[in-house]
């Protein structure tokens, strides 16, 4: 590369000189020419040289950043894929975590939706619970008779605890008889019509019916049927359930649910149908001592209406004795004060003062009697006279009684 620079500037040196030679004018000599063209010539070649050379080394050196590159790739996609194991292998246990933790936050996610779908489904249910509950509380209170009470309360009570028959007996445990007085049925055939006379027997033992409710989940188990239950069996109902109806611990009935599916009367179920029977035997309780405090008025008004007839009699005969003894002692008096008078008349003079003191004693008593006689006919004559109510002033009747007992 050196040798190269030096000929150029060897050969530019010759041209100049010979530019100027032609500037003066001078011939150029042909040897000059020669030299000039051999050095081109070996610089051609020189160049050439140098271009082969440059185009091997450029082979040699595409040869070689190809065989580098190879490797590098080779070496890249060998790091990579080394890269990519040990990342894959994090990014999996990455995502085993994270698939873990999801899955585990799902199922918490799903029990605590479940947990609160099953919430919710118990509020729900307590709300019907409660709203049925109350609409038998209005139906019992607006209820006439014992039949439209029971009816609307099992009415109330089919919409949270399913049944197809049932129907309310009461008890009298003194002549141990029963009595059905209300019932419902999806069917309409009733297997104890209402007025049905049983005999609480027939329900089971008192210490039995004392005890608390008789739950049977499948009829069909049964060996031997209670009284009671058979008729229900033989009509194709499966499963019961009876609840005492007992107020102030005196058991005053019992309440019947039957199904014809088995085991269909759970825990829920039988807690309503406690709380209904509660509220019946309250119900029916009261229905009994209301029966009996009307028949208690009603002796009542009967033994007031006799006492008044009594009552009666006895003062048209004292009104008649008063009348009697008040005419009667009308004369004596008119007597007594009429001698009284002349007395004073024809004799007062000669009688002393105390004496005529105790003649006007007598003059004054018989005319004050005569007025207590006077005011006894007119009273005697009230039940007989129209009465005209007006207006008193019992401050001057009370102050007219104190002057007259104060003489």
């Amino acid at each position: 590369m050196n040798e190269l620079r030096l000929q150029a500037q060897r050969w530019e040196q010759q041209v100049l000189a010979a530019i100027t030679r032609k500037q003066q004018g001078e011939s150029e000599p042909t040897r000059n020419f020669e030299r000039r063209k051999q050095n081109m010539d070996q610089i051609r070649q020189q160049i050439a040289a140098f271009i082969a050379t440059e185009e091997q080394l450029r082979d040699q050196r595409s040869r070689s950043a190809q065989r580098t590159t190879q490797t590098v790739i080779l070496t890249s996609l060998l790091l990579a894929m080394g890269v990519g194991i040990v990342l894959a292998y994090f990014i999996r246990r990455q995502i085993l975590k994270i698939s873990e933790t999801y899955e585990n936050a799902l199922q918490v996610a799903q029990a605590q939706t479940a947990q609160a779908e099953q919430s919710a489904t118990a509020l729900e249910r307590s709300a019907q619970r409660l709203a049925a509950l109350h609409q038998i509380d209005r139906a019992i209170l607006g209820a006439v008779t014992d039949e439209i009470l029971i009816g609307n309360a099992l009415t109330q009570l089919r919409q949270i605890v399913p049944h197809h028959h049932a129907f309310v007996a009461s008890f009298d445990l003194e002549t141990g008889c029963a009595q059905v007085i209300g019932g419902s049925c999806q069917t309409g055939i009733y297997v104890y019509p209402i007025g049905t006379q049983l005999r609480v027997a027939d329900f089971a033992p008192e210490e039995a019916l004392l005890r608390g409710l008789r739950y049977v989940e499948n009829l069909e188990q049964i060996e031997r049927h209670p009284p009671i239950l058979f008729p229900l069996w033989l009509h194709g109902y499966r499963s019961c359930l009876c609840v005492p109806l007992i107020a102030e611990t005196r058991l005053v009935g019992e309440l019947n649910l039957a199904s014809t599916e088995t085991a269909v009367f759970g825990e829920e179920a039988q807690e309503i149908a406690q709380e209904v029977a509660a509220q019946l035997a309250i119900a029916l309780q009261q229905t009994r001592l209301r029966e009996q405090l009307q028949a208690y008025a009603a002796q009542l008004e009967q033994r007031v209406a006799e006492r008044t007839v009594q009552l009666e009699a006895t003062n048209q005969e004292l009104e008649a004795f008063t009348y009697s003894v008040s005419h009667d002692l009308q004369a004596p008096l008119r007597t007594i004060q009429g001698f009284a008078g002349a007395l004073l008349e024809d004799c007062g003079e000669q009688l002393e003062g105390y004496c005529r003191g105790y003649i006007d004693s007598i003059v004054d008593d018989a005319i004050q009697m005569n007025g207590l006689i006077s005011d006894l006919l007119k009273y005697s004559r009230l039940t007989q006279a129209q009465i005209h109510l007006q207006p008193t002033d019992l401050d001057l009747m009370v102050d007219e009684a104190l002057s007259q007992l104060l003489g």
